[in-house]
């Protein structure tokens, strides 16, 4: 399984080792982040974070994924379920996957569109 992540904080860091630990077939093909926290906890654990991208859409664009994991920032979660959404990908985002009444009807619209079952919700 080929992962792209956005926000590689401390929590999509631990998710990474833990991931693998369930899946040996989980790979991380690349990130999007500035300031990947939880880089260290990969690297600690012997995993590749695969390749550093600019944008989301770099990292779409360059790699074959099968999930996109989100843990960026709580109010860029529902652009970057978007984005990923549009591409074709099954979404993986880390609560809250919105935080405004506006943005659970943008959800809501989108679930109509592409079908809940791409979307995935991480809770602690």
């Amino acid at each position: 399984m080929k992962v792209g992540i956005i926000g590689l904080g401390f929590r999509l860091g631990y998710l990474g080792y833990v991931f693998k630990a369930m899946d040996e077939s989980f790979e991380i093909a690349g990130y999007v982040d500035p300031n990947p926290a939880g880089l260290p906890t990969l690297t600690e654990k012997g995993i590749s974070p695969g390749k550093a991208y600019a944008t989301p859409e770099e990292l779409i664009a360059n790699e074959k994924l099968d999930l996109l994991m989100i843990g960026s920032p709580n109010h860029m979660h529902l652009d970057h379920i978007r984005i990923g959404l549009e591409a074709g990908l099954k979404v993986f985002s880390e609560k809250p996957i919105v935080t405004t009444v506006q943005e659970s009807l943008e959800l809501a619209a989108l679930m109509a569109k592409f079908g809940h079952e791409r979307l995935m919700v991480g809770l602690v």
